[in-house]
């Protein structure tokens, strides 16, 4: 950046870090970002107070990035019908959304008007954080919860399509990673062999 600040003023025409190319990073991608496992999950709801349990159950079973959830209003949500409507969703795409019974009740116990949950990235980070440590669970972040949406539906028989459909992911592809994660099934069916 020095080198490219003295070429805009026009001080230098020197590029000595022209060829020189980043090392390449051999650990997948989804390496590093694995999900939160089963039992951590139900650590950090026994913990957690009944916004927080909301605001968990929103990004590990309904599978919202943390600023789907944390921008979600009341009125996107029909808890009668089992659903609720995403539309701030990535790249401003609206999607719906299946919720299950434990996500329901968590919700009913935080009905307000407003926002669901609301509040700032940093605040809900910060929440995690302290809940982690209380629950003895390594924070990985928000989207690690997201990621065992995902990997819990896989494990459970999904389809790819309906695990893309219910992360909003536009790529199928995508959803691939959370097979990876999910390998129990594979197991089974060789452990005979």
């Amino acid at each position: 950046m020095f080198y490219s600040a003295l070429r805009w003023t026009e001080a230098t025409q020197v590029s000595p870090f022209a060829d020189v190319k980043p090392v390449r990073d051999k650990t997948a991608a989804w390496d590093k970002r694995s999900p939160y496992r089963e039992e951590e999950v139900t650590a950090l709801l026994e913990q957690a107070d009944p916004r927080m349990k909301a605001l968990l159950l929103l990004c590990a079973h309904g599978g919202l990035r943390i600023s789907e959830a944390l921008a979600l209003e009341w009125n996107e949500v029909q808890l009668a019908a089992g659903e609720l409507l995403v539309q701030s969703g990535k790249g401003g795409k609206a999607r719906r959304v299946v919720v299950g019974k434990s996500l329901i009740q968590a919700l009913e116990t935080v009905r307000s008007e407003g926002a669901v949950i609301g509040g700032s990235y940093p605040a809900a980070v910060e929440r995690l954080q302290r809940l982690c440590t209380r629950a003895g669970v390594p924070c990985r972040g928000y989207h690690a919860l997201r990621h065992y949406a995902g990997t819990r539906l896989t494990r459970e028989g999904a389809s790819l399509d309906d695990v893309a459909r219910h992360l909003g992911h536009s790529v199928l592809e995508t959803a691939r990673i959370y097979a990876k994660w999910s390998d129990e099934g594979l197991r089974r069916r060789m452990a005979g062999w």
